[in-house]
């Protein structure tokens, strides 16, 4: 049952599936329905296998300790050469029928989201890192606040804001031409940094989705893969990391965290998401605005 297999994977790695899900911008609702026999979707499937280490058979099925699952992907490149169980061959057949829907959504989500990113930043007149996400100029009014601070001035508990409303709430007004962020003051700084840079994400992503057809615009749950995106873009541009990995020779989680001002989790997801040096006009730009190169 994948429910039990789930739970066995977030066990190992030490995380809360509660902790996990809100990370990927998954409902934790879907928890409820695990538990009473549902399974999620190949592509969620994939997402809770790369943050879990481990492959997707794993938490499908159970796995004998002390022996190591076939990943999936074996199975799809050996299915031919040599005779697979019933529920491997189900599996494949789901992963191939889903594939023109997985193209389209993750080209998609990963250029739209870095063009998105790569855009804001350079309407900047000044870079520099850790990104001060506050201070951006943006398209539209964005305004930051704490929720200790907005309480003094409008005379709201800002306890109560923050146990209702959770550590960060958005809302927009007239029409999204404004739009206010609300944060729980004692998030850590990076941890406010990366928050803050997803919420904008999603209200850029969503001001912007009339320019692609309808039936290519992110799914709910895509949507938190989709700034996730966004934010490593935005506080870690891949031409910047590219140039960090010239200069330093080797680029660690510990220092690009550190040099980014960004969380450990994303700054290593974002050297497994760096893409092989290449000319970008974008981050051509991005490096020529950072002369000289501060970092």
């Amino acid at each position: 049952m994948f429910y039990d297999c789930f739970l066995q994977a977030c066990e190992r790695e030490h995380i809360r599936p509660y902790t996990l899900l809100t990370r990927l911008g998954l409902s934790t609702g879907n928890i409820s329905r695990w538990k009473n026999g549902g399974a999620p979707s190949v592509e969620v499937l994939e997402q809770l296998a790369r943050e879990l280490h481990c492959s997707v058979d794993a938490l499908l099925h159970s796995v004998p300790a002390g022996t190591e699952a076939v990943p999936a992907a074996a199975v799809l490149t050996h299915h031919g050469e040599r005779a697979a169980d019933q529920a491997a061959d189900l599996l494949v057949s789901q992963v191939i029928e889903g594939f023109p829907v997985y193209r389209e959504k993750a080209l998609l989500t990963g250029r739209r989201a870095q063009s998105a990113a790569d855009e804001l930043l350079l309407r900047q007149t000044h870079l520099g890192f850790p990104l001060d996400v506050e201070r951006l100029r943006y398209p539209c009014e964005m305004l930051f606040d704490s929720y200790r601070r907005y309480g003094e001035l409008t005379g709201l508990s800002a306890e109560r804001l923050r146990a209702v409303m959770g550590e960060v709430l958005t809302l927009a007004f007239e029409g999204g031409a404004s739009c206010l962020l609300l944060y729980d003051e004692g998030l850590e700084e990076d941890d406010r940094r990366w928050r803050l840079a997803r919420e904008v994400g999603h209200i850029l992503l969503r001001r912007c989705e009339g320019t692609v057809p309808p039936r290519c615009v992110p799914s709910e749950a895509d949507e938190g893969q989709e700034a996730d995106c966004f934010a490593e873009e935005l506080l870690a541009p891949a031409s910047v990391v590219l140039e960090c990995l010239r200069r330093w020779r080797e680029l660690t989680p510990e220092r690009v965290a550190d040099t980014f001002g960004i969380p450990l989790f994303a700054a290593g997801r974002r050297i497994e998401t760096l893409p092989s040096p290449a000319a970008d006009s974008a981050g051509d730009l991005l490096l020529s605005r950072l002369a000289p190169f501060p970092l």
